[in-house]
């Protein structure tokens, strides 16, 4: 090799300053004793492809004349294994066959090299993650308890005899049910997971939220069922057994689907390899549940449920306008629209991160949480709230200016349970209330005009009541005219303007 031409030199200058060197040298080829050189043109390096790389294998050199128990020494022969030739197809090319130690070669090895153990890193949920799911399983639990123990211990009361206690402790049933299915759902990412809580996450979800929204429905049917009846003025009595027909159902068809996914199409876990090392092996590995042969049993679980969903919504719908003294029907509906809007938006976000193994799993904890916060929150907390603010039994003092007068409210067996205020919507309600503003309206000023009346009457009356003092003979005239005007104003004061009627 050798420096560039002259007529690539700048002429300009006697000297050869070392940024015009460099762009020169870049541009230039020459052959070393390694072969052709090729500069890169942006850096000025070397390209690697225009270098000649072999791997030489040192193998033991057999010798029949030398004893190595005596001497000590071993001999090794090097041997060319692999060529890269320059300006090739960018391929080693086998020249010899290499020999590993022990005098294995590749295809003695097998497809499973003795290669020294991979590093593997498994993408698991972080630990927080997994605190914030036992903390809310934890939460929901404790407060799901309480409820069916404050429920068992005033199940004799107008709020919840109104309610039926049988239906609020299967309530407390399925959410308890469902918060479970957090515990399955945290491990889902785990090393700790397999195949089992794969499957009983599928399990206690479904079996928790078949129980709770049936009984939604089934209450729900009876508050319309009893509705249709009061505007019939048709006297009913519903049993638990005449409604808990929707529970029973749903809830033998979710054993059964359950029982046939677990037997013949079950979850299974899995380990989804996210990375490999140059060999092909594992580094990193995502522990995940496979439901590939549990879909069609998970689908119909699926639509069943957004059936019952529904229906359940169409009965609160249905009660929309009935006004009973809690108001119960109202509460179910919106706990059945936070539950549709939460699965929902859970749907297509579980998707999109279920390699993300902490949204993930953040997303179901999140998820499970709302739906039965909503349930506690609208379905018991009012009752506590009705209780503790009208108790059984209180009594009210009614006070009329000095003199006080006790009376005690009766609240027996024929008011326990929960009264329907109207059948009537919320439209014709109000035009009732107009009705009733203009005719007390009417009255009030027919009163007003009364009084005007009585008033002059009662001047009249002193007026034509007078004795002539100084004869001490009251007029024939004046009595008679006097007796008339007397009941005259008789019959007025039984209209009294400040009676309640008109206030």
């Amino acid at each position: 090799g050798g420096p560039p031409s002259g007529d690539q030199i700048p002429q300009s200058s006697l000297f050869l300053e070392g940024n015009d060197y460099f762009e020169v040298i870049k541009q230039t080829n020459f052959t070393g004793i390694t072969g052709d050189i090729l500069l890169d043109p942006e850096t000025g390096t070397r390209d690697g492809h225009s270098v000649q790389y072999t791997i030489t294998n040192w193998v033991m050199k057999h010798n029949d004349d030398t004893d190595l128990n005596e001497t000590g020494t071993v001999m090794l022969q090097p041997t060319v294994a692999y060529v890269y030739a320059p300006g090739g197809d960018e391929n080693w090319e086998e020249v010899n066959t290499f020999i590993f130690s022990g005098g294995k070669t590749v295809e003695t090895l097998g497809e499973n090299p003795d290669l020294p153990p991979p590093i593997v890193e498994y993408n698991t949920v972080n630990w927080t993650i997994q605190a914030v799911a036992g903390a809310a399983c934890a939460l929901i639990l404790f407060m799901t308890i309480g409820c069916a123990v404050w429920v068992h211990q005033h199940k004799n009361s107008r709020v919840i005899r109104a309610s039926q206690p049988f239906f609020l402790l299967l309530i407390c049933l399925g959410v308890g049910i469902m918060a479970l299915a957090i515990v399955p759902a945290s491990l889902e990412h785990s090393t700790y997971s397999n195949s089992a809580t794969c499957n009983s996450y599928v399990s206690l979800f479904t079996i928790g939220f078949g129980i709770t929204f049936s009984t939604f429905l089934a209450k729900t049917y009876r508050i319309n069922k009893i509705m249709d009846s009061a505007k019939q003025f048709k006297r009913i009595k519903l049993s638990v057994r005449d409604t808990l027909y929707p529970v029973a159902i749903v809830l033998s068809f979710n054993i059964i689907l359950i029982t046939l996914m677990i037997i013949f199409g079950p979850v299974v876990r899995e380990e989804i390899t996210v990375d490999r090392d140059d060999f092909g092996r594992p580094t990193d590995i995502l522990p995940s549940c496979d439901t590939s042969e549990a879909k069609p049993y998970m689908y119909v679980m699926l639509g069943m449920h957004f059936v019952l969903v529904c229906l359940a919504l169409f009965q609160a719908w249905k009660a929309r306008n009935l006004a009973t003294e809690f108001a119960e029907s109202r509460y179910i509906g919106n706990v059945l629209m936070i539950s549709i809007i939460v699965l929902i938006l859970l749907i297509p976000v579980v998707y999109l991160l279920n390699e993300n193994p902490n949204a993930d799993t953040f997303i179901h904890t999140i998820a499970i949480a709302i739906v039965c916060g909503a349930i506690i929150g609208f379905i018991f907390v009012p009752k506590m709230w009705k209780y503790y603010k009208h108790q059984e039994g209180s009594i009210i003092s009614k006070y009329n200016g000095s003199n006080r007068t006790q009376s005690t409210v009766s609240r027996g067996p024929e008011t326990r349970g929960e009264r329907i205020l109207t059948t009537k919507t919320p439209q014709e309600l109000a035009s009732d209330m107009k009705k009733l503003e203009r005719e007390l309206s009417r009255m009030k000023k027919e009163g007003n005009e009364l009084q005007i009346q009585n008033t002059a009457l009662r001047k009249r009356v002193q007026e034509l009541t007078g004795v002539d003092e100084s004869n001490g003979i009251v007029s024939d005239v004046s009595s008679k005219e006097t007796s008339e005007l007397s009941n005259t104003m008789k019959e007025e004061q039984d209209i009294d303007p400040s009676d309640s009627t008109f206030s």
